[in-house]
């Protein structure tokens, strides 16, 4: 879409390696694991990765394939085969079928500024339990609303590290 000029910005979770995309890093998204509410995981205050090998796994696939089971096989069965049914549903149809009890996922913490029946969220208390989201755009794409968009996120970042820098002075 960025290379048809159908959008001029995109957030994503996505490695962007390509010479013709500049980036801005904008911040790490924790990842929380999505359990029915009657699994024993759910009964814990964090999960590990480890936990979640033990749990059937649901995760959501796009047509270019499923960069969210890459990720969880990397992080939860390095050296093995992970069994996890991939579906290409929403987020939401996905929720619903952890609330019903048919498996488990791992999705953003911003998931869980909303209730969904029968789903509970734990966090997973790893060192590499984020997903970095980054804004990407076409190099040669020097649209003003680009231009403007984009200097504004990067204010935002520059801000809240000067937050971030005053607020952990104060904490010494």
């Amino acid at each position: 879409a960025l290379r048809e000029h159908r959008v001029d910005v995109a957030l994503t979770v996505l490695e962007v390696s390509s010479p013709d995309f500049e980036t801005q890093r904008l911040w790490d998204e924790p990842l929380v694991a999505a359990l029915p509410e009657g699994h024993p995981l759910a009964m814990q205050q964090t999960v590990s990765w480890a936990d979640l090998a033990s749990a059937p796994l649901i995760v959501r696939t796009w047509e270019s394939g499923s960069v969210l089971y890459t990720f969880l096989a990397g992080r939860i069965a390095p050296n093995a085969y992970l069994p996890a049914e991939q579906h290409f549903v929403s987020r939401e149809a996905l929720l619903g079928t952890i609330g019903l009890g048919f498996g488990a996922s791992v999705m953003g913490d911003s998931v869980t500024s909303a209730s969904y029946p029968g789903v509970a969220f734990r966090p997973i208390a790893e060192p590499d339990a984020f997903v970095p989201v980054t804004a990407a755009w076409l190099s040669e794409n020097d649209t003003p609303v680009r231009g403007r968009f984009v200097a504004m996120l990067r204010d935002r970042i520059k801000n809240q590290a000067r937050q971030a820098g005053r607020f952990g002075a104060m904490e010494q």
